[in-house]
């Protein structure tokens, strides 16, 4: 594999990976699940209750994942956009942390030509000031607006 991982730095191989990364996350959902049914009963089926816990499961997966591929991130990202939906206001952390995801896992790969004029070395190295210059000025705007807010500086 690629690692990138906690669980793939730890070296584990056989029995103890399998159990580590395949039925860790399933028994901490199981878990999770149990709880939550223990706190809320019925209104676990309440949407926004459902796809928190849907989302939190999905997350729970990728913590003890062996690889870590910007493709994982694509479920839990789309829980937290459905969830910011659902509750009619859209959070700037959950665009912060695809913004992150992103960042950390460039969907341009080496050698990749963009309308043949663009190299992937190039474009990956735009990047961060693509995101970063859009931060800066919904920075200044929150800074105008005498209402900061944190995660615009990410």
């Amino acid at each position: 594999g690629a690692g990138g991982t906690v669980v793939f730095s730890a070296g584990l191989h056989g029995i103890s990976l399998f159990l580590l990364s395949r039925v860790a996350p399933i028994a901490v959902a199981t878990a999770v699940g149990w709880y939550s049914w223990r706190k809320w009963g019925a209104r676990l089926r309440e949407p926004t209750i459902l796809v928190s816990l849907v989302g939190t499961c999905l997350a729970i997966r990728l913590v003890f994942e062996v690889n870590a591929f910007n493709y994982y991130y694509m479920a839990s990202v789309v829980a937290l956009l459905l969830l910011d939906a659902l509750r009619g206001r859209w959070r700037g952390e959950t665009f912060a942390l695809i913004w992150l995801i992103t960042l950390a896992y460039s969907p341009v790969a080496w050698g990749f030509l963009w309308r043949g004029n663009l190299e992937g070395p190039t474009l990956r190295a735009l990047l961060p000031y693509l995101v970063s210059i859009p931060a800066l000025f919904l920075l200044a705007a929150s800074i105008y607006q005498r209402q900061v807010k944190w995660h615009s500086l990410i």
